[in-house]
């Protein structure tokens, strides 16, 4: 993998949970760590919905191979534009398990 393609930063955050003074369950996300990667749009697709227009941006995420760095449950969070971009991992490939790279399959679900 070469190195200059990674030139986006984003935190890979995981969700928790902890009970509230209330005893209720309340879920938070918590950044795990930041790693550098290349965001690349894949395609846009606008739809219109009861209340107005909504935008659905894929992206292919690559990072440099790391065993459990992410899975499905994780999200990945953009800092470097402003507002913050929340990506939703669909899926994670390892390109021909050669363990050189992982390509996460995101859908852009909005800003933090």
């Amino acid at each position: 993998m070469r190195a200059g393609r990674l030139r986006d930063n984003v935190s890979i955050e995981s969700i928790g949970s902890a009970r509230d003074q209330f005893g209720q369950v309340i879920e938070s996300w918590s950044e795990d760590t930041t790693r550098r990667c290349s965001i690349e749009p894949i395609n846009g697709r606008e739809y219109f919905a009861a209340q107005g227009e909504n935008v659905i941006d894929s992206v292919r995420i690559r990072f440099r191979y790391e065993a459990g760095l992410i899975s499905e449950k994780k999200r990945l969070v953009d800092k470097s534009v402003s507002p913050n971009v929340v990506y939703d991992i669909q899926s994670i490939i390892n390109p021909g398990n050669e363990d050189r790279e992982l390509i996460c399959m995101c859908v852009r679900r909005g800003v933090v």
